[in-house]
């Protein structure tokens, strides 16, 4: 049988009034002899707080829901460390739950597993949700933020790097490190994210005036195998002397597949990342990278659910190029 605080007020030999201001931590209220009885008797009788009820009731939440792409990268790993900081700062619970990778059945799934729940808010990770999904998530009527996504509508807030402007300067770095033929893999050509990097790709080798092959783009989904495939496909149908990679994990498998067909980084191949993880890092030889600043996204669209915004706020974090080995001095 669950406990009640009346059953505690009984054991404690105090009013139920009091038991609750204890347990809801409402200071100024009684004596620190009587909290001590309260917790005591609370502990004896094995209660256990229901969070869920007191805030349905009370109409307030302290918690926030996250939905998380379950793809085969790391960068959420920072985002999602930088909203645990944030609410645990502010005393805010985080419910984290995966919506897949890009399939609409489990990103419906998963807003409503978050929206069955009292929660203050919703931040979306690295997921654009299919047409129907974001339809049905605004008629909720719970504040979301989107964050590592990136929309052309008014009504969807976000918060990210800029896709087009990263990728532009990514490209123009390689180019002013002598690079001319200049592969881009493991970049999703169906997300507007995606579009919008190859769109600054693209526009970067014209300001160039650098003529682009079209094998010269290997899409993928950010992972490891996209950059095993890509240079394969590099291999046997291009002569590329340097790949912009869509994400750390695509880069690890560039490099390693570049040596498996005896090619020496950055001495035949240069490579850049756009994610920027400490896996860049780790890398032998170290990749040079665009650094996209993942924990003060978490923390902002943390500190955005607390506020109040309206569907067409967006916001930019800013990004800087760290040099590795892995493309010429």
């Amino acid at each position: 049988m669950n406990v009640t605080i009346k059953d505690i007020a009984k054991q404690a030999n105090v009013s139920t009034s009091t038991v609750s201001r204890v347990l809801n931590g409402q200071d100024n209220f009684y004596a620190t002899k009587t909290a001590k009885k309260v917790h005591k008797a609370a502990l004896k009788l094995g209660y256990r707080k229901n969070t869920n009820a007191t805030e349905l009731v009370t109409k307030k939440s302290n918690t926030i829901g996250v939905i998380m792409l379950a793809n085969k990268t790391n960068f959420a790993n920072g985002i999602v460390d930088g909203i645990q900081d944030e609410a645990l700062h502010n005393k805010l619970n985080v419910i984290i739950v995966h919506a897949g990778e890009n399939d609409p059945v489990l990103q419906k799934k998963a807003i409503q597993t978050v929206t069955e729940r009292p929660v203050k808010g919703l931040l979306i990770v690295g997921i654009e949700l299919a047409d129907e999904n974001l339809q049905y998530l605004q008629q909720t009527g719970f504040p979301y933020l989107f964050i590592s996504a990136e929309f052309s509508q008014d009504n969807v807030p976000f918060i990210t790097t800029d896709n087009f402007y990263s990728a532009y300067t990514a490209t123009q770095f390689l180019v002013d490190h002598g690079y001319r033929k200049i592969g881009l893999a493991g970049i999703s050509d169906q997300s507007f994210m995606g579009k919008r990097r190859i769109a600054g790709y693209l526009d970067a080798l014209k300001h160039n005036k650098i003529n682009y092959e079209k094998n010269w783009l290997q899409p993928g989904n950010f992972s490891y195998q996209d950059g095993v495939v890509a240079i394969k496909k590099y291999q046997k149908n291009s002569n590329v002397d340097a790949v912009l990679c869509g994400s750390d994990y695509t880069a690890l498998g560039v490099l390693n597949e570049a040596r498996e067909h005896g090619l020496e980084v950055p001495g035949d191949l240069g490579i850049m990342s756009m994610d920027g993880t400490e896996l860049a890092q780790y890398i032998s030889p170290e990749i040079t990278s665009i650094e996209q600043s993942f924990f003060d996204m978490g923390v902002k669209g943390a500190k955005m659910l607390q506020k109040s915004f309206t569907n067409d706020f967006y916001q930019y974090i800013p990004f800087k190029i760290v040099e590795g080995n892995s493309t010429l001095k």
